[in-house]
């Protein structure tokens, strides 16, 4: 379970040279002072970690190795770190400096992983405690070279998880993620630059695999200034990690100045992802940090989404299809994301079943250009719409749909000279707790509703529907209190409204257990309004809760 990401600020939205200077030397001022440390979401399988270990050579490294070519995988690492400040951002509003971080560590990889192998590198400090985590496996290597790659990081109490499609280039092509807030599956095609998104037909291959290697180049000098200071290799020797024990080539870097800091790198260009230790040392004192390979695995699968993978060419080179029809729409499930498309100036048809009674919510979003989103709500006959909506995000609520409900939608393009269709992501969200909007829309409450007398004790149990529905009126006030106890788990109190009247404020709140809305300002002979909701499918047998009403002054 990922937990939440802590709000961060919003960045300007730049991937100028400066800004990168600036992030890079951010990092490394992190990096050193052991915030900037990385960690995994995985279990170590040490049966699994030592059958590797026992593989590698015990004395000699296999692969040729230089000094730069040993610390890339740490240059790397580095933008690993810096990407997590900007996933929220791209989470939020699909803005395109978090995949511009992709392009940098994907166009940085050595691809010594094994299809199905990951990793997990764990920071730590000198007494143990776990700063970061950082988790990556390759899931699948494609026919086209493309290859799909699963990413967990997590910093202190912060989460990030996604799945991304890489070109042999080192593009990312399409990346699904889970949105740290709301649990959601999500699936974009990220912002493509112009370098990456010509075609091999406009451009000679030998010409665009330079200008990648010129970038790539530069953009690894720029990084190094700012990571290293006078790095140099120590030599081979074998180091034990919990991931096991393995051939590693040691590599030292001091730092001039009165800090007196050192950095030890473990790094093996046999092992999946290189890093096996990093320690960081001053004054020749024990290591305040260390940066630890804890986990290599087999076995990695996609936890996303198993959905077939896809080539760059599919996003660059072909129009979008419609999908469905009006006698047949595409049917897609509440709770879980679905990537459709659009055909130019082309109509989609969906619909989804509502299986308990519930608000509903549809949402598109991810869009590439401009598309309406036309409900239809229970009418399949497509004909007498209810309501739309316009942009670059489409949203659609409906409220109070009764269970065993079919719902109906379409996208339609609204397409220029220059556009081949649109692509989106489709969420169907319910929530059961009903909002007082659908309720109000309803009006069922006024006729209802079971009145209750002030400063009277009533014994209650939830209706069939597990929706009751009260009153009560006003004689003094000013104030009202309404307290519910032992009200089952699954189910809420709501404010509704007054009559007759008005009030200044309400506020809900909760104090041991109980219940509780308190409205001030009501005027004598107000009539107040109130609901309990509840989960049909979560809420067992009757169970017995205390409401009352209690006027009261400040």
């Amino acid at each position: 379970m990922l937990l939440p990401l802590k709000p961060y600020v919003v960045r300007e939205r730049s991937v100028q040279k400066t800004k990168f200077i600036i992030a890079a030397a951010i990092f490394l001022i992190l990096l050193l002072s052991g915030c900037a440390g990385l960690n995994t979401l995985l279990s170590a399988d040490k049966a699994t970690a030592g059958e590797t270990a026992a593989k590698v050579p015990a004395r000699k490294i296999q692969t040729p190795y230089d000094l730069k070519s040993l610390l890339t995988p740490v240059v790397q690492f580095s933008f690993f770190s810096m990407s997590f400040d900007y996933f929220n951002q791209f989470v939020w509003d699909n803005d395109y400096i978090f995949p511009d971080y992709l392009f940098r560590i994907f166009k940085n990889e050595f691809s010594n992983y094994k299809q199905g192998q990951g990793t997990t590198l764990t920071a730590t400090n000198r007494e143990g405690t776990v700063s970061s985590i950082l988790n990556r496996a390759l899931l699948k290597i494609n026919e086209d070279g493309s290859k799909w790659w699963q990413v967990a990081y997590t910093i202190e109490e912060s989460s990030i998880f996604y799945e991304v499609l890489v070109s042999p280039e080192g593009a990312p092509l399409l990346i699904r993620y889970q949105d740290p807030e709301t649990g959601q599956k999500h699936q974009s095609i990220p912002f493509i630059p112009d370098y990456f998104a010509a075609t091999k037909e406009e451009i000679p291959i030998e010409d665009f695999k330079a200008g990648i290697e010129k970038q790539r180049v530069e953009e690894l000098e720029l990084e190094w200034s700012f990571l290293f200071a006078r790095p140099e290799i120590i030599g081979e020797e074998i180091i034990e990690v919990k991931a096991g024990k393995f051939m590693a080539v040691h590599l030292r870097d001091g730092q001039p100045g009165k800090s007196g800091q050192v950095v030890d790198y473990w790094i093996s260009p046999d092992v999946a992802g290189s890093i096996l230790k990093i320690t960081f040392s001053f004054h020749g004192e024990a290591p305040e940090y260390i940066v630890e390979l804890t986990e290599l695995k087999d076995g990695f699968l996609p936890r996303i989404d198993k959905a077939e993978a896809v080539s760059r060419q599919d996003f660059q080179e072909q129009g979008f299809a419609s999908e469905g029809s009006p006698d047949n729409p595409v049917e897609l499930a509440v709770g879980e994301s679905y990537y459709g498309t659009v055909g130019a100036e082309g109509v989609s048809f969906y619909k989804a079943n509502v299986e308990k009674r519930a608000d509903i919510y549809i949402e598109a979003f991810d869009l590439l250009g401009y598309a309406e989103l036309i409900y239809y709500g229970r009418d399949s006959s497509f004909q007498d719409w209810q309501s739309s909506s316009q942009g670059d995000a489409l949203n659609i609520e409906d409220y109070f749909v009764k269970p065993r409900t079919t719902l109906y939608f379409t996208i339609v393009d609204h397409a220029d000279d220059y556009s081949n269709g649109e692509s989106y992501t489709i969420t169907i969200t319910d929530d059961y707790l009903l909002s007082p909007t659908g309720i109000m829309m309803r009006g069922e409450i006024y006729d209802r509703a079971a009145e209750l007398k002030t400063g009277h004790i009533y014994s209650q149990t939830l209706n069939n529907e597990a929706l009751n529905y009260y009153r009560a009126t006003v004689k003094r006030g000013p104030n009202l209190r309404i307290s519910v106890k032992g009200l089952p788990p699954h189910a809420e109190l709501f404010w509704l409204d007054t009559r007759n009247g008005s009030y200044e404020s309400a506020h809900t709140g909760q104090n041991n257990g109980t219940r509780f809305i308190e409205v001030k300002g009501l005027k004598p002979d107000t009539e107040c309004f109130f609901y309990i909701v509840g989960d049909t499918e979560e809420l067992s047998g009757a169970q017995l809760f205390e409401i009352k009403a209690i006027e009261f002054t400040d």
